[in-house]
């Protein structure tokens, strides 16, 4: 098995590789035939590899001008979440965890580096949170919120990996806040670390950011236990 996975790997690999500039400046695959017949392989299996890195988000392929690199979605990341959960490899609450350790680390960096202009929406997207009369409209203002605060770190390995854990975590989320919203419509309980965290940010204070971030994810704890009595009742 390993070694039929290695040699995946090395064949998308090598495939890439052959990506040249464009004259648009983009990174472009040749035609499959042509990349057949380069790596001395049946186009089947040419076709096979391209619809994998199209199903993960690495190509795209546009009928009459070709195949192109571009960066992945996150498909991939939750696939991998997905299965790893199902195989008890790692669990929700190890996923929370590190999501946690991870905010903290992120929340700390913005303080830092914030701009009037972030702090600025942060707080719009606080507000969202409280005053949006959709219930989806506030799961993505809370979604955003965190986005934004990792976007903020100025760092595109940090904003990956939270995209990859957020992306995951999203129904997850949703669903939540559902079970959270039917029992209690307390709005200034939910949203108030969220006012927390932005004014430690527009004070460019990383302790007191940390602080209100832990603050949050104790909150979150409390709404789990919640959640659990909830789901055991039913």
């Amino acid at each position: 098995m390993s070694n039929t996975l290695e040699d995946s790997v090395k064949l998308i690999k090598e495939i890439l590789a052959t990506a040249s500039v464009d004259k648009s400046g983009v990174f472009k695959l040749p035609a499959e035939r042509t990349l057949a017949e380069k790596m001395n392989l049946q186009r089947s299996t040419i076709r096979n590899a391209l619809s994998a890195l199209e199903f993960f988000g690495f190509i795209e392929r546009n009928q009459g001008s070709g195949t192109y690199i571009k960066i992945p979605n996150l498909s991939f990341a939750n696939v991998y979440f997905e299965i790893a959960i199902q195989l008890g490899y790692i669990s929700l609450e190890t996923i929370e965890k590190a999501r946690e350790l991870f905010e903290i680390i992120i929340v700390e960096e913005a303080a830092k580096n914030a701009t009037d202009d972030e702090v600025s929406e942060l707080a719009r997207l606080c507000s969202v949170m409280t005053e949006a009369n959709g219930f989806d409209e506030k799961i993505e203002a809370d979604y955003g919120f965190h986005l934004q605060l990792a976007g903020m770190t100025r760092n595109p390995v940090i904003v990956l990996f939270f995209q990859s854990i957020a992306s995951f975590m999203r129904d997850i989320l949703r669903k939540r806040r559902s079970i959270i919203h039917e029992v209690s419509d307390d709005k200034t309980r939910i949203n108030s670390n969220h006012s927390d965290i932005v004014d430690a940010i527009a004070k460019r204070d990383p302790e007191l950011a940390k602080r209100a971030m832990k603050a949050h994810f104790e909150q979150w704890e409390r709404e789990n236990l919640l959640i659990n009595v909830i789901l055991n009742q039913k």
